[in-house]
């Protein structure tokens, strides 16, 4: 993987130091994002906040190395309708908590139709994704997305969105009821506010619920996400970008203990959980696509299960090259 995000770089470099003439005389029907970082992560096993570390999880405190590299294609194969194919992977090194290394591929085919003189816009998503955790297979998902985009006035624009995943999830479990393969159908709905004529700088509100339909009992469920996010241009090069999260997460069925699933002195609840997550991103373009990213993101998650209560705090740089 290291060898297949050099590759990428290289490629990156070489576009970068194309001459300008050339690039805009045979530009490239070819989007471009690679980027290689650092971060540390006080909890990257999730470990539960209301219990003892030692009785449930080591404490998850890691430095790490992550790296990603997306390739895609644009296919325009009509004026309103385009096509764009898809490869990513990202992965992380924990320094010292390898056991939670995570790798991710996603092999994407996103269509696209153009409506109402452009001012409309129905954006299909098909994707494949793999994930190992560890060196083991984790799970593997597909997902389709359409959304259709709407702009309503020329700073305000609508998105109205359904969602579908079949889920299959490899990690062992103890119990049944822990099984967390899924059928999952969701929906998303947004405003837009752009707030200069050039459209980088915006405003934003969006809902998304998803039901989750599982093998096992204890991960049957919804959520809701309320999510307000807004993008500042603070100059030419700076850009900073800011995100704010409430999810409430119900479960359909009472909880099962994996650890005494027989106890006739637990009362089993059903599972509610409440997350918070907050999220701060500052990106500083260089020079001709490369550019320098620092990250800061927090997650608040409350459950009256306590194993499902923790914080977490990341907090990382990266440097990358994009080309679109």
């Amino acid at each position: 993987m290291k060898g297949v995000l050099l590759s990428v770089m290289v490629m990156g470099v070489l576009l970068a130091t194309m001459p300008a003439a050339a690039v805009e005389m045979g530009k490239l029907p070819i989007k471009l994002d690679a980027s290689a970082g650092f971060a540390y992560d006080t909890n990257v096993n999730l470990r539960s906040s209301e219990h003892s570390v030692s009785k449930y999880q080591q404490n998850g405190c890691a430095g790490m190395y992550k790296q990603q590299a997306n390739l895609g294609y644009d296919l325009a194969l009509t004026k309103e309708l385009g096509m764009l194919l898809q490869y990513s992977y990202y992965q992380e090194f924990h320094f010292n908590l390898s056991p939670y290394d995570a790798l991710s591929h996603n092999v994407t085919v996103t269509p696209t139709l153009r409506l109402f003189n452009n001012s409309g816009q129905v954006v299909g998503m098909f994707n494949y994704n793999y994930l190992d955790i560890g060196s083991d297979k984790y799970k593997v998902a597909y997902t389709v997305n359409p959304t259709y985009f709407q702009m309503f006035t020329k700073k305000a624009m609508l998105e109205v969105g359904v969602k579908f995943e079949r889920g299959y999830y490899y990690a062992p479990v103890t119990i049944q009821q822990d099984d967390r393969s899924a059928h999952s159908y969701g929906a998303n709905v947004g405003l837009y506010y752009f707030i200069n004529d050039a459209r980088t700088a915006l405003l934003s509100v969006r809902f998304i619920p998803l039901y989750n339909i599982t093998a096992g009992t204890n991960f049957n469920g919804a959520s809701y996400s309320f999510i307000g996010g807004t993008q500042i241009p603070i100059t030419k090069e700076l850009t900073v970008q800011a995100n704010f999260t409430f999810t409430t997460a119900p479960y359909y069925n009472t909880w099962v203990n994996a650890a005494a699933p027989f106890d006739p002195n637990f009362i089993n609840p059903k599972r509610q959980d409440y997350f918070v997550e907050g999220s701060l991103y500052a990106t500083y373009q260089i020079y001709q696509g490369l550019y320098g990213q620092v990250q800061f993101l927090a997650t608040h998650a409350s459950s009256n299960i306590g194993v499902y209560a923790y914080d977490r705090y990341l907090i990382g740089g990266m440097l990358g090259y994009r080309y679109n």
